[in-house]
C-alpha cells in the first residue's frame, strides 16, 4: 500500500507501507561496537543503519544442511541504503555475501549451514553511509521460498504444468486448470 500525509505545510511524497506475513521485530539502536541480536527464524527485522559505519548483526541457531534465505527491502521502500549482507558461520568465518540481489540495490542471498551452531547475518551500507532514513526490512527464513515459476502463465481454458524453483520447494510440477473466463473485477 502507498500512504501520504497532508498538513498545512504540504504533502509528503507517496511511500510504501508494507505488511508482512512473518513475525516482525524492530531493531533497538545501541551506541558502540555492533552487538549480535539473537532471533528465531522465520522473521522480518525492521532496522536502520545509523549512524554512519553502523553494522547490524542478527544471530540464530541452525542445523547442518539447513538452508536459509536472507532478503533485504530498502531501495524498494525508498531508502537510500545500498545494503550488503554477510553471513558468518559458528567459527566467525565469512561463508556468503551479497550486495546487489535480484532486485537492484537490495541484497538477496541463500546459504546452507556447514555445521550445527550459531550463525550471523550482518547488514550495512556498501559505502558505510548511514542516517535516520537508511531503513531496511530483512527477512530471514529457513521455510520454503519460491524464487521463480516456469512458465509464467498459460492459455485460457487449458491445463498447464507449472514448475516452481526455490528453497525447500518440491520439484514436482503443479498442474493447474486455467479458467476460460476472467473473473469480474
Amino acid at each position: 500500500r502507498s500512504w501520504r500525509v497532508w498538513t498545512s505545510q504540504g504533502v509528503t511524497p507517496a511511500r510504501r507501507f508494507v505488511v508482512g506475513d512473518l513475525p516482525e521485530v524492530v531493531e533497538k539502536e545501541t551506541e558502540g561496537a555492533p552487538l549480535p541480536r539473537p532471533v528465531a527464524l522465520p522473521l522480518t527485522v525492521n532496522g536502520r543503519i545509523f549512524p554512519q559505519e553502523d553494522i547490524d548483526v542478527w544471530t540464530f541457531e541452525l542445523r547442518k544442511g539447513q538452508s536459509v534465505t536472507a532478503s533485504v527491502e530498502a531501495a524498494r521502500l525508498g531508502s537510500p541504503l545500498d545494503s550488503r549482507l554477510e553471513v558468518r558461520d559458528p567459527d566467525g568465518r565469512a561463508t556468503a555475501e551479497n550486495d546487489d540481489g535480484q532486485t537492484g540495490a537490495d541484497s538477496f542471498l541463500r546459504f546452507s549451514a556447514t555445521k550445527d551452531g550459531t550463525y550471523q547475518v550482518r547488514i550495512h551500507d556498501v559505502a558505510f553511509k548511514g542516517s535516520q532514513s537508511h531503513v531496511y526490512r530483512l527477512t530471514l527464513t529457513a521455510d520454503p521460498h519460491v524464487d521463480r515459476v516456469f512458465p509464467l502463465g498459460g492459455r485460457r481454458g487449458t491445463r498447464t504444468s507449472f514448475h516452481p524453483a526455490g528453497q525447500g520447494v518440491s520439484a514436482t510440477a503443479q498442474v493447474i486448470d486455467i479458467p476460460t473466463t476472467v473473473p469480474p473485477s
